[in-house]
């Protein structure tokens, strides 16, 4: 049977519709030669259909050829077969209108096969932006580059280079790689949206779109789709899509960009990112300028809604915990240049968004406040909320200022008994790690700081009232704004005291838990905070710590001692670790004094440090044994007299190891007089060392 009598035999049973599997089975029992003739013969023939069942015709005709087994043999875009189809269907047909036949076949194929067969034919189409007389190069197969695939070799082939990657999709990648050859690609890209609009979900085609318009080179949507496009994307929630469709798209009066004001709202509340807002406020204000009433006064107005829109998105900013205090003082600050580009004084949001951002959040993230940022906040908070409340708040930003500068490398008690006792260790993010016991720590609690600090808790919680029967200004309000909750005072305040009241409670909790924990029985543990730090030549008396009697006002109480002068704050500290007490520090002496109160002890320690001379650090030890000690106080004598015999035990194998020379000890067999000569000679040299040391 020729190959013209077989095509109008397949076309009679196409007409057929049920008859699928016959067609498959004449195909399979063909040649490749042959088969290649009648599916070109055959395609032809049902193109000359009539119009209303051609569409029909042809779906069925693909649903054929791909049921049969010689169809399958090669992929689409190197089959003989299918070329000859394709090639004459995309002289009649778009993509949009095989969507069906396409939706079962691989991307990369179909990137290909659009490639093959339906680009060429875009250069003779006038588009928007082209006239139609663009020529496609015949090697464009095997020239053609994908954009964002810099990393690959340069000399690879196409097909290669859209296999190669398995992030990238291959209908934007292909769009991307017309715009960069300068081909027209507005109709290609109508018939891609379309085809996805038929066979994929709104939120695929809202992250293809976010490739192509995210991705340089920037890709303008044609002005046929977008409106359709942003209607499909906001029917299905897929807000941020349709915001750039439109912002890729030119001037579109339906959807202006004050419709996505609530968009843009909650993406500054979830995202860090600033491009959106600011790309909105500028088509925005663009639009406004545009407006009759802007070219009737000559001059550069916005509307007084996108005014309300930039001071909320700068508060949204100053509050935002996505992102840092100077990140979000960076968008005030552009927030206020825009709106005084236009004339726009500052309102009274603006002026909180400039002090949430420039000191609130300075404070509360515990970082150093520039003079100038400062200086500047103050200037805008006298201009609005009057002198008064610039002064109070002056002082306010002065005494945080003055404390930070001294307990800003203060660790928390809680925090150091977590790593010294519990071996747990907290890392900046908030996460906890248990660690190996280690009897080594550092301790850097200072104790007169803490009771510095205290008293400024002391001072910070009173707060200021104002006189009776004065009332504020009507015009300024103070006192009204004082006492409103969510005033500039006292957040401001608020931040402040957290800041400066949460040492004394974590020590307090930490003192607390230190009964309940295993190993509170270990003779080298510190019994208090005012031996953790011990600075050079001074003297620390012990103190236990008095709990709640800081409130009562009892005698003792860390919160009641006088502060240190500044001149002592300046002195360098040393850390003193415990498991090296028996090496870098040597027991020189012990000198006991009787006094009519008691008995004092005094246990002096040479601190190497670098090349300098070793100083004496003096620790007051414990009230004599005839007065009832407490437990703290018999574990700090206990730990003395561990120091004394380690004392001991270092003079006694120094000793051993001089050998039998002058300073060499007697063997075990000595006598009785023997034994007592070296326990004198013993005694001499400790007296000796005291009295050098003292």
């Amino acid at each position: 049977m020729a190959s013209s009598e077989a095509s109008a035999v397949l076309v009679i049973l196409l007409q057929r519709r049920h008859a699928k599997g016959m067609i498959a089975s004449i195909l399979d029992s063909l040649t490749w030669p042959m088969a290649c003739t009648i599916a070109n013969k055959s395609t032809s023939a049902v193109l000359n259909t009539s119009t209303t069942e051609r569409q029909s015709v042809v779906n069925v005709w693909l649903d054929c050829i791909s049921a049969s087994s010689i169809a399958t043999r090669e992929p689409h875009s190197r089959s003989e077969l299918w070329s000859t189809v394709y090639s004459q269907l995309s002289e009649h047909f778009r993509l949009s209108d095989l969507a069906e036949h396409f939706h079962s076949l691989d991307q990369k194929e179909l990137a290909k096969c659009l490639l093959q067969h339906w680009v060429p034919k875009l250069s003779a189409l006038p588009t928007e932006t082209h006239v139609g007389h663009a020529t496609l190069p015949q090697d464009i197969e095997w020239k053609i580059r994908f954009n964002r695939q810099q990393h690959h070799n340069p000399d690879q082939g196409f097909d290669e280079a859209l296999n190669d990657s398995d992030f990238n999709h291959p209908l934007t990648d292909l769009i991307s790689t017309l715009v960069a050859h300068n081909i027209p690609y507005e109709t290609l890209m109508v018939d891609i949206y379309r085809y996805w609009q038929k066979t994929k979900n709104p939120m695929f085609i809202a992250d293809r779109t976010f490739e192509i318009c995210g991705n340089p080179p920037r890709i303008a949507i044609p002005s046929t789709t977008t409106t359709a496009l942003v209607r499909t994307f906001l029917d299905n929630g897929a807000t941020e899509a349709a915001w750039h469709v439109v912002d890729a798209a030119g001037p579109m009066p339906a959807f202006p960009a004050s419709s996505f004001r609530e968009f843009v709202m909650d993406y500054v509340q979830k995202s860090r990112h600033w491009i959106i807002p600011w790309r909105m406020i500028d088509r925005w204000a663009d639009e406004d300028e545009a407006s009759p009433a802007a070219h009737q006064t000559n001059r550069k107005l916005i509307s007084p809604e996108l005014v309300s829109f930039v001071q909320d998105i700068a508060y949204a900013w100053a509050q935002s915990p996505l992102i840092t205090p100077r990140t979000a003082y960076r968008h005030v600050w552009e927030c206020y240049r825009f709106l005084n580009d236009y004339n726009i004084p500052v309102s009274r949001l603006l002026c909180r968004a400039f002090l949430r951002a420039g000191v609130v959040r300075y404070i509360e993230a515990r970082q150093t406040l520039a003079k100038t940022q400062v200086h500047f906040v103050l200037s805008i908070v006298g201009k609005l909320e009057g002198k008064h409340v610039q002064e109070r708040l002056d002082k306010m930003v002065y005494d945080y200022w003055n404390t930070y500068r001294r307990f800003a490398k203060v660790k928390p008690a809680e925090q150091l008994f977590q790593e010294k006792w519990l071996g747990l260790r907290v890392a900046p993010d908030g996460t906890k790690t248990f660690r190996k016991w280690k009897s080594r720590v550092r301790r850097k609690a200072n104790a007169a700081l803490l009771r510095e600090k205290a008293l400024f808790d002391e001072g910070m919680a009173v707060q200021p009232t104002a006189p009776e029967g004065v009332d504020a200004p009507p015009s300024l309000a103070v006192e009204a704004e004082i006492q409103r909750p969510d005033s500039l005072l006292m957040t401001l305040k608020t931040a402040v005291q957290d800041f400066t009241g949460d040492t004394q409670r974590m020590e307090r909790e930490a003192f607390e838990s230190r009964e309940t924990d295993p190993e509170a029985d270990n003779p080298f543990r510190p019994v208090s905070d005012d031996v953790r730090n011990v600075r050079v030549g001074e003297v620390v008396p012990f103190q236990p710590f008095a709990g709640d009697a800081a409130k009562e006002g009892q005698p003792g109480s860390p919160m009641l001692s006088p502060p240190r002068p500044r001149r002592q704050l300046r002195q360098r500290t040393y850390d003193i670790h415990d498991e090296d007490l028996s090496q870098a520090m040597t027991v020189q002496s012990i000198h006991a004094k009787e006094t009519n109160a008691g008995v004092e002890q005094r246990a002096c320690f040479p601190i190497e440090v670098g090349d300098s001379e070793p100083a004496a650090v003096e620790v007051e030890a414990a009230p004599p044994a005839s007065v009832d000690l407490s437990l703290e106080q018999l574990k700090l004598r206990t730990y003395e007299l561990e120091l004394e015999l380690a004392g001991l035990q270092h003079k006694l194998d120094l000793r051993q190891e001089a050998g039998s020379g002058s300073m060499g000890l007697p063997s075990l067999n000595t006598s009785g007089v023997e034994e007592q000569t070296w326990m004198e000679t013993l005694d001499t040299d400790a007296n000796r060392s005291t009295d050098t040391s003292i």
